[in-house]
């Protein structure tokens, strides 16, 4: 009897030792993810113990598909994905990490956290083969720009059958500005727009106009309104000369009106076209193009135009433009 008391004892003390050691991991796992969201601009998401999501200490868990946009659930997904990289897999189980398009809906303060997150893991686990994928090529330039030669990039495309092709990825980066004229040009010159661009060109248009507002008019402090400002300047400009730029200002109020809507559209507005739909979209590359045509001929050299036949914008009411968008 006294012996089985003492195995009894002793089973006991190594479940207490077993479950002390998970209850030690579980907290350091909780911390860490507490940690990494208050790196990104959702400070006020919790994980409790239970591994419930609270919002200024409430429970959020059975309303987070609602109250959560998508760029905030993927990024609550990733401060997931690596608190359980940095602290569950071995060396072993890390020989391979692959990351599928981390930054979906996140906006560009939170997507530059994420790069510099991926840059540890990528620092941390320099025997391991990592895998990124992003359909985002402003993104993917960040990591040519820090490795150079010293990582392989592919480009997957799909033909006219619907296969996927994958090719070896030899271009050189340009500036994030460039870049993302450059998508602005694409979706102009070709009058198209894909799902997977409406997800991100009204963040591309939104840099570009405030990239250049910040040229124009260096001393405007007002950083989250430079854009409006911009737009306003080109309107006065065409009150004062309305054949100095090719664009009118139902066009700008398309502009602007994607801008500062489609900067806060979650996916299943832009793909549902609830405000704008591939027209708007379209319109409004063409009007920055045209912008750019006229009053920054260099920059319109680097996109080739002399190449390619120019792009009328044509001048839409924009009452019945917006008429159609539902706010």
């Amino acid at each position: 009897m006294y012996k089985k008391s003492l195995e009894l004892n002793k089973e006991a003390e190594e479940l207490k030792k077993i479950y002390q050691e998970e209850l030690k991991g579980k907290n350091e796992l909780l911390k860490t993810i507490n940690s990494i969201l208050d790196d990104f601009t959702i400070t006020n998401y919790r994980i409790d113990e239970k591994f419930d999501l609270y919002l200024n200490d409430c429970s959020v868990s059975q309303k987070a598909d609602r109250l959560l946009s998508d760029g905030e659930k993927n990024i609550i997904a990733f401060a997931l994905f690596i608190s359980e990289l940095k602290l569950l897999y071995s060396e072993t189980e890390k020989s391979i990490i692959f990351i599928d398009d981390p930054i979906t809906s996140v906006d560009y303060p939170n997507l530059y956290s994420i790069y510099n997150y991926l840059i540890d893991i990528i620092t941390e686990n320099n025997n391991s083969q990592i895998i990124i994928t992003s359909h985002n090529i402003l993104f993917l330039n960040l990591f040519k720009f820090r490795y150079n030669g010293n990582a392989t990039y592919f480009k997957l495309k799909e033909d006219s059958n619907g296969k996927t092709n994958c090719y070896l990825d030899t271009d050189t980066s340009d500036s994030i500005y460039l870049e993302k004229l450059k998508e602005i040009y694409n979706i102009a010159t070709t009058n198209t727009i894909d799902s997977k661009q409406k997800l991100y060109i009204h963040n591309y248009c939104r840099y570009v106009v405030e990239t250049l507002s910040r040229f124009e008019f260096p001393n405007y402090k007002k950083e989250s309104s430079s854009s409006d400002f911009y737009i306003r300047k080109l309107k006065e400009q065409i009150k004062e000369n309305p054949e100095s730029l090719n664009v009118s200002n139902n066009s700008l109020d398309i502009l602007n009106n994607i801008i500062n809507k489609g900067s806060h559209a979650t996916i299943e507005i832009v793909h549902d076209n609830e405000y704008f739909d591939d027209k708007h979209y379209v319109k409004c590359c063409k009007t920055i193009i045209e912008i750019i045509k006229t009053k920054y001929s260099g920059q319109f050299e680097l996109l080739s135009f002399d190449k390619t036949k120019e792009i009328s914008v044509d001048k839409l009411n924009v009452e019945e433009i917006l008429s159609e968008a539902k706010s």
